[in-house]
């Protein structure tokens, strides 16, 4: 397993000793796993806590993290406009289970049903943030142990958030009014938010 570290809300968020959680669902067989983990700020009662989530691939390989730190985690830091957004721990679960049930039905001999259950938290996610603007602030690593960011904006970490963002507010769009060609271009965003994350997770550099 290898840990893959999603950091939501502000900078300031992430700090040392922070609470948290791992919700996993049982491996459905072959592939591999790694956690996805957010940082979302709760108030009340004014707390960072950490949510993960455990996502499967169908191949990982070991070599994650910087050289200098190999229980790193990739970070993409977002942002939020505005930025008191009272449901950040709705929206935190609902991106980890949508990339949960993406990484299963990438493994799963039929996996539509599951592409189609991802979906729909991603567009609960949407619903969620209403009118409120996504964006991929930075990307980079964290340290696990310490909650210390290091930006490193390699390409394909940028592209995956930017995949991310793009397809939800495509599917904030959706909501609005309803349209088959955009619902369908906001799924390709998603597909390739997750292609690019497991083809590339256990790439440094």
């Amino acid at each position: 397993m290898r840990r893959f570290l999603l950091a939501i809300a502000v900078v300031a968020g992430l700090a040392l000793g922070l609470p948290g959680g791992t919700a996993s669902a049982a491996p459905l067989g072959g592939g591999s796993t790694f956690t996805i983990c957010f940082t979302v700020f709760v108030n009340p009662p004014g707390i960072t806590v950490l949510r993960c989530f455990t996502i499967q691939v169908p191949a990982l390989e070991a070599g994650l993290g910087p050289g200098d730190c190999p229980q790193c985690g990739l970070a993409v830091v977002l942002g939020y406009d505005p930025a008191e957004l009272k449901n950040q721990p709705t929206i935190v679960d609902e991106f980890g289970q949508g990339y949960g049930l993406l990484g299963q039905a990438a493994i799963s001999v039929d996996g539509a049903k599951l592409h189609q259950s991802a979906v729909n938290e991603f567009i609960a996610a949407a619903r969620t943030l209403g009118s409120t603007k996504l964006s991929a602030r930075q990307v980079g690593y964290v340290d696990p142990a310490t909650g210390k960011f290091d930006p490193e904006p390699a390409p394909w970490r940028q592209q995956a958030a930017a995949e991310l963002t793009k397809a939800i507010s495509l599917l904030q769009s959706n909501i609005l009014k309803p349209n088959a060609q955009t619902l369908a271009a906001a799924t390709a965003d998603l597909d390739a938010s997750y292609k690019t994350l497991a083809e590339n997770a256990s790439v440094t550099g």
